[in-house]
């Protein structure tokens, strides 16, 4: 074995490490993303998926914050929100918006959180060649995808915005929060209904499980729409089957994830040459 081959299978004692954080854990896609992306530019470093339960979360972050040669986090599902009581310092739209999928360490051990699932969801809606200004959005979940996702779509001059949440005063947190910002967008909280919606954001763990209700009352949903679905697996959840089936243009999860490996990857400082 070349012990100069920097792909993931020769780690080791130069290798730079990454890791995503998430409970569940299984479903995640930046380990292969980051990992070819890696070894697509010869870049000693590899990423490994860890399960942190939300219990944990406080003591991995300080453990994680000791580690020398540790790149960066990637933070997903339950941690976005909670993890910002953590780190030391924030990109403007992650304060903004109150909500980390990135952190980067830096080389005095000090954590700087980011968030670009607004940016990547913007960015697959224009590869479906959706644009956001002036349209209908209805997004369900106002965690902390949903948070980035609303606040992204706004920026891009959505004009109306609904949030679907199952904790309906978490969302009327964050409707309270947009308004403050975008004043030019009707901004309110609903029921699954996607009726006159152009835009529809799946931000929910629903579609995870074959035992998940649909996120929306698909038979409402009007045909051309376009829909996007941050669940990673199944690759093609249920609701975006339905959507499908009545001629609306969809992404899923892998999709959204892949529009923000390189916006990730320059926010690690890796050098891609």
């Amino acid at each position: 074995m070349d012990t100069n081959d920097p792909t993931p299978s020769a780690i080791n004692g130069d290798t730079r490490l990454f890791c995503i954080i998430g409970d569940p854990i299984s479903q995640v896609g930046s380990p292969l993303l980051f990992n070819s992306l890696f070894q697509q530019h010869q870049i000693a470093a590899a990423m490994l998926p860890c399960h942190v339960l939300p219990a944990d979360l406080s003591v991995v972050i300080k453990g994680l914050r000791r580690q020398q040669n540790l790149g960066g986090i990637i933070v997903t599902v339950p941690h976005k929100i909670r993890v910002l009581r953590l780190i030391d310092s924030l990109t403007p739209e992650a304060m903004t918006t109150g909500s980390v999928n990135a952190i980067r360490r830096n080389m005095d051990g000090s954590l700087y959180g980011a968030n670009f699932d607004g940016q990547a969801c913007v960015r697959t809606f224009q590869q479906l060649g959706a644009d956001l200004r002036n349209q209908s959005v209805l997004i369900i979940g106002a965690g902390g995808a949903g948070r980035a996702v609303a606040d992204a779509c706004l920026r891009e001059g959505a004009s109306h915005l609904r949030l679907v949440e199952k904790r309906r005063s978490r969302a009327i947190r964050l409707v309270r929060e947009l308004k403050a910002r975008f004043s030019h967008a009707i901004i309110d909280v609903g029921d699954h209904n996607p009726r006159g919606f152009t835009r529809v954001v799946n931000c929910s763990p629903s579609g995870m499980t074959t035992a998940d209700a649909m996120p929306i009352d698909i038979d409402q949903l009007d045909p051309g729409t376009a829909v996007v679905d941050l669940v990673l697996k199944p690759v093609n959840p249920p609701l975006l089957k339905a959507a499908q089936e009545m001629d609306c243009r969809t992404a899923n999860g892998n999709t959204v994830l892949a529009a923000q490996v390189d916006l990730i990857a320059d926010f690690f400082l890796i050098a891609r040459g």
